[in-house]
């Protein structure tokens, strides 16, 4: 997670789950992130340890990744990047999708 890099921030404050942002400086005890859309703290920084998964930031996946048929093959495979998935397959009508071709999930 380098400066530059596609996020997923967690919206504890307000109506979304999560919210899409950009790292804009990291250093050996926190990341700082820049949301991309409208919201009060647009701004957010937040420390971690090395080694250690920061549990409210997750690496968000590259745009044509958006409708994928399969969820596996997401490089990125967690809560922000199941919920972007399903939302924009519901946007386009896809509603249906799988997950390792042994669960079926229709949106």
């Amino acid at each position: 997670m380098e400066a530059g890099s596609k996020v997923w921030v967690r919206d504890k404050k307000g109506d979304q789950a999560w919210l899409l942002g950009d790292v804009v400086s990291k250093t050996s005890s926190t990341i700082t992130v820049e949301i991309d859309e409208d919201v009060v703290e647009k701004v957010r920084t937040f420390d971690y340890e090395p080694g250690i998964e920061i549990n409210d930031v997750k690496m968000a996946n590259d745009k044509e990744m958006d409708c994928v048929e399969d969820l596996i093959s997401l490089p990125h495979l967690h809560e922000a990047a199941i919920l972007h998935s399903l939302t924009q397959r519901f946007k386009t009508g896809s509603i249906y999708t799988f997950t390792a071709n042994a669960i079926l999930l229709a949106v």
